[in-house]
């Protein structure tokens, strides 16, 4: 699978946006900054192999895969690291619902599929 000009020209215009929009008219860059574009490329990849994994797998598939793999993840850091309880989470209840349903599921889904 060959990388397109086209993708290769908006990879470029993506990182000069994001430049553009975090150095303040400085040739530096903020642990931040960096951050922001080191998470865009972990993302980049990840939409490439889930592209290439799509024309072999069901899509389906794989859009609950990653949602079920996101869910136990962020379950696990969310232990490490928040105050966890019964009382925390009822609390929480429907920004858990909307945050897992319309964003991670929905998002996988239109991921795999379009």
């Amino acid at each position: 699978m060959a990388v397109k000009r086209t993708e290769i020209a908006g990879s470029l215009i993506a990182f000069l946006g994001s430049y553009f929009l975090s150095s303040e008219g400085s040739l530096s860059f903020e642990r931040g900054d960096l951050l922001v574009i080191a998470g865009s490329v972990c993302w980049a990849f990840h939409a490439l192999a889930v592209s290439h994994a799509v024309q072999r797998h069901n899509a389906l598939d794989i859009a609950w895969q990653q949602f079920l793999f996101c869910g136990l993840l962020s379950l696990l850091v969310a232990a490490a690291v928040e105050p966890f309880g019964i009382k925390y989470i009822y609390e929480a209840r429907y920004a858990i619902l909307f945050a897992g349903g319309a964003s991670i599921a929905l998002g996988y889904t239109l991921q795999v599929v379009v």
